[in-house]
Order: C-alpha cells, then structure tokens, then sequence
C-alpha cells in the first residue's frame, strides 16, 4: 500500500526557496529519548492541494512504557487534534483522526496524527467503516507491550464498546430526530362519569376467533374435588349490592375501549376484558367497600395443605385474579372471590343448560372447570367464584360444606350443589359482576365478624 507523507503541525522543519515546489520529506527516526520528537509537515500551496494521510509515527518509551493506539472517528473537522493545512473552506472534508497514544510520564510529549477519511481501505489504519443502517464499527484498540529484559514484546487488541445509532441509509448522521416538546396535560384525566355510567356504559367487545376453545389438562391435583350438581338459579341479592343507591357525587374517569383487541387465546381474554369489563367495575368497588382496604391481584398463588391417603400434601393454586381485604387484627390479606379466564369457548351453553335442565352433573369441558373452581375455592376459604371466557361470564356460590368439596383420594369427592348466573349479555356484566363482588365481600365480612 503506497502512502504519501506528510506531517503537518502548523510549522515546516525548512521552508522551500521562492519558486521552488515542495517536496514531501521522508520521515526522519524519532529519538529515543521520552523528551524528543520530530515534526514535519508539508506546506500548504492552496485551496486545490489534496489531503495527505499521514503514517503513525512510532512512540519512544521505556523498555516497560505500554503504548495504546485507539482508532476513532470524529466526525466533522471540529476536533481540536485534526492537523491543520487540509483545507479552510466550508468544503472542507471531514477527518478520521488517529489519536497517539500518552507517553507513560506525565512530561512526555503528545504525538498527534491524523488520517484524512477516504473511499479507499487503510487496512488497519481505516477507523470507521458505515453499515447498512448508518451505524459505524469502530476498530480496535492497539496495546503494545514493550521488551523487557525478562520478556518479549507483545501486542494484543481491545475493542472499544461504543453506542451506535440506526439511521436510514438516506439521512445525514449529523441530522437529529427527537420529539417536539410535551404538550400540557391536566394533573388528572377528566372524570366525569358516575358509578352507575361506569357500570351500564356497553363495552366494546373483541373480536373472537371461532377456532379457540381448546381445553388443555388440568392439574391432577383437581380429581380430588368433585363435581357441580344440581346446578340452581340464583337470584340477585336484595338491594343489589348497593347498586341502586350508589352515589351520584363521586366521578370517575371511563376506561377507553381497544377497537384492536382480538381474543384467541386464555391471555388476550385477560388482556382485553380487564380494560373492558373488569377494571370498571374494580374503580367503583374500591369507593363502595365497606370501609376496608381492598386489593385485586394477577396470578395470586396460594397454598394449602390438604390429606391424601399417602399423607398430607400440598395443593397449589394459581388464580387468573382474586380478591381479598386487609385483615388489621390478623395482619393479612384475607380473600372473599375469583375469577378464572378460559379460552373463548370454554364455556359451552349446552353443557350448562343439559345440567341446569336434568339435575345432572355438568359434562363435557364444564367438568374439569368445576372441579378447577373448587379447588380453587377450597384452597381460599371462599364460594364465590366465577369464569369468564370473553364471550359468557358465569357466576358461581358453591353450596355445601367445604370438607364436602374435597376427597383424601382422587375421583371419589361426591358432587355438591352450585347456584349460578349465566351472564351472556356484554350489556349486563360490569353490573352483574359488581353485584357479586360486593355480595362477596360483605359475606366474608360478616363470616369473619367484620359486620
């Protein structure tokens, strides 16, 4: 590879004669003492003189100095290191500077290079090299170790770890992109719905995928809770939970609806109902809550211990979202009600209504549901559960005794009564379901003698 020289630091070592053309010098040794150096340039003769890379010079140092070259790229010819004598116009090209390394004493002198940029590789010497996305690589860093009467010479390599920006190929790198400033909001969003627009307000359904509803295994831990029947209606509460006398002063902020929201799987029903149906509903409860700290929790995992006939056992059960109040006496979050999510189309009308109609146990997916919702029941200390599919809403009171719902050896728990509501109605499930929440709460409130 053929280099012109040219070392330029704003001084010539001899200026030529009137009329005579310069001459590039060779590079002359750099003595070895730490105090020494050399400079040579090559005069300037206008606007029309091409830029001359320039060859590293060699650093001197002592026999155990360590020298390190780092090769970056500066951008624009702004750097107060770049070499002076390339140019003074705003045509001026931009430099990729070589920066020398320091001299290991703090008196020592700093060698300044620079390497004009180019189109053509430098080989090791090139400093940035431009990728696809206008991101720049950055060479590594050259640590020269130097002999020691004990050792040789080493050299070895460091890779500098630089942040890098992603442009397209089309935009200057020197142009910035940024946002335009906040604009002002209010301190709150505007409230100006009341409990009762929050819950009668029609939610925006989601689109469903007729091909989900697939049912997977469930645990078999479930076997040892039985199965739901007779199924009996059950009726509103009287009063409705407070529904018809909610306050009419309290304002509450709506919750948009997502227009994008499509439901296929167990996830996109959480997803997309919370905001729709559930979150709502969950606002005016927390201002309608008997004067207690009320907490409404994702995934809760709770743990029972149960007896089998191999000994006793511990049950696990993870629900979709629970609800419990704060105990002060007790310094504990004690749940009152459940809701499980399924897949759009666990929940079958037939299957429900064919138990509803004949007193039988609920068949087909609804099965492994029920015993799903008393485990679930049984490990909580609650009645009040309920699922919900994206497309139905089931609300359920479990009956019997607890000890019923459960059975030390699988598949042998006896079926136990259940009343139930099968809300269908988009219209109808923020009510419906505030209702049961808050029958839920006033139960356990008054199971623990809270009320």
């Amino acid at each position: 590879m053929n280099y012109n020289y040219g070392y330029n630091t704003g001084a010539s070592q001899g200026d030529s004669n009137p009329g005579e053309q310069p001459h590039p010098p060779l590079p002359l040794p750099i003595p070895s003492s730490s105090t020494g150096g050399y400079q040579q340039s090559l005069p300037s003769t206008g606007q029309d003189q091409l830029p001359v890379p320039e060859l590293p010079l060699p650093i001197p140092r002592s026999s155990t100095g360590l020298y390190q070259q780092s090769l970056l790229s500066t951008g624009f010819s702004t750097d107060p290191y770049q070499s002076p004598g390339f140019g003074t116009g705003q045509d001026q090209l931009p430099v990729a500077q070589l920066p020398l390394p320091i001299p290991s004493t703090s008196t020592g002198p700093e060698y300044q290079q620079s390497l004009p940029s180019s189109s053509f590789g430098l080989g090791q010497y090139q400093s940035t090299t431009s990728t696809g996305f206008g991101s720049q690589y950055y060479g590594p860093a050259i640590n020269i170790q130097g002999a020691t009467p004990a050792t040789s010479p080493q050299m070895t390599y460091t890779t500098p770890v630089f942040t890098t920006r992603t442009l397209p190929t089309n935009q200057p790198t020197s142009t910035t992109i940024s946002f335009p400033p906040l604009m002002q909001c209010p301190a709150t969003l505007p409230a100006d719905y009341t409990a009762r627009m929050m819950l009668d307000h029609p939610p925006l359904m989601p689109i469903f995928d007729e091909s989900s509803g697939t049912v997977y295994n469930s645990s078999a831990a479930n076997d040892h809770y039985g199965a739901i029947a007779p199924l009996r209606e059950w009726p509103l509460p009287e009063g409705l939970g407070g529904y018809n006398v909610l306050s009419d002063f309290d304002r509450y902020t709506p919750f948009p609806n997502n227009p994008l929201a499509a439901t296929v799987t167990e996830a996109d029903v959480i997803s997309t109902t919370m905001n729709a149906i559930f979150n709502p509903v969950e606002t005016v409860l927390s201002r309608n809550n008997y004067n207690c700290q009320i907490k409404a929790a994702c995934e809760d995992s709770h743990t029972v211990s149960v007896p089998t006939h191999l000994g006793s056992v511990s049950h696990l059960s993870r629900i979709d979202r629970s609800y419990s109040y704060w105990d002060g006496q007790s310094q504990m979050w004690i749940p009152f009600a459940i809701i499980e999510f399924k897949r759009p189309g666990a929940l079958v009308y037939e299957e429900w209504r064919a138990a509803f109609a004949n007193g039988t146990e609920v068949g087909g997916k609804g099965t492994k549901l029920c015993r799903q919702l008393k485990k679930y029941g049984y490990g909580l200390v609650t009645p009040f559960v309920g699922a919900f599919d994206g497309r139905v809403l089931l609300l359920l009171f479990l009956d019997g005794t607890r000890e019923q719902w459960y059975h030390a050896d699988t598949s042998e728990a006896r079926s136990t009564p259940a009343y139930f509501r099968w809300i269908y109605n988009p219209v109808e499930m923020k009510r419906n379901a505030y209702v049961f929440l808050r029958d839920a709460l006033r139960w356990k409130l008054r199971q623990e003698g809270r009320l």
